[in-house]
């Protein structure tokens, strides 16, 4: 039977500079998304609803990339549709969008 770390313990690993990059990142992903819906309410309209998860998930991504460029023990990679954050080369963080609403 697989034992996993308790969610406290994860988070320690992954250490704040980890922490701070990624909850950054959503931030600032959620005002990009506010930013377009203001300056091209239309564009945002036409998405469907995959079209727009894709456009916040680069966003995301992109955010998320900019902000562990300075953290040493975490690389990304990006093969296909497959985005992952490797920390400490112990976790492998999957990045995606969990909410409807963005």
């Amino acid at each position: 039977m697989i034992s996993y770390p308790d969610a406290t313990v994860v988070l320690e690993e992954l250490g704040e500079k980890v922490q701070h990059a990624l909850g950054h990142a959503v931030v600032l992903t959620r005002q990009d998304l506010e930013d377009y819906r203001a300056f091209r309410p239309d564009w945002v309209a036409r998405h469907g609803e995959r079209s727009l998860a894709n456009w916040i998930q680069d966003q995301l991504w992109h955010h998320v990339t900019v902000g562990l460029d300075a953290v040493e023990d975490a690389t990304v990679h990006e093969q296909g549709v497959t985005r992952e954050v490797m920390v400490s080369n112990t976790y492998r963080l999957r990045i995606k969008r969990h909410h409807l609403d963005g």
